[in-house]
């Protein structure tokens, strides 16, 4: 697991590099969640944190649509119950992991033999009449 602080890093190769990799992206409600478009399609997962904002679903819904699961931690009087972050960030790791190792399943059943192995060649050599 690393942790990061996006707004330490460069945009420009190290804030889109670490995105790329990422699984899980946590954080408050705001534009660095945007952020999850350049992680992996339907693998990874977001994590939002909220304060008064029940009807401010824009991070949801990208989420939704870039396949990635979504849950959010609110904050009640201003107070962010440390538990449920930690229950939260630990589900979305846990969903994370099963659908890559899924995806990675997929792709070793799936993978077929080169095309030129099915053509029904024979294993002799021959060579043709002049």
């Amino acid at each position: 697991m690393q942790v990061a602080e996006l707004s330490e890093m460069s945009f420009y190769p190290d804030q889109l590099s670490l995105m790329m990799r990422a699984g899980v992206l946590v954080g408050v409600h705001g534009a660095g969640l945007a952020n999850q478009i350049y992680m992996q399609p339907r693998v990874g997962a977001v994590v939002e944190l909220w304060y008064g904002m029940e009807s401010n679903t824009h991070y949801h819904n990208m989420a939704h649509m870039l396949g990635h699961a979504y849950s959010n931690v609110k904050a009640e009087d201003q107070h962010l119950d440390v538990g449920a972050v930690a229950a939260q960030v630990t589900a979305a790791m846990d969903a994370v992991a099963a659908k890559r190792a899924a995806a990675q399943a997929a792709a070793a059943t799936s993978r077929k033999s080169p095309w030129w192995w099915q053509r029904g060649h024979s294993s002799s050599s021959s060579t043709p009449a002049d």
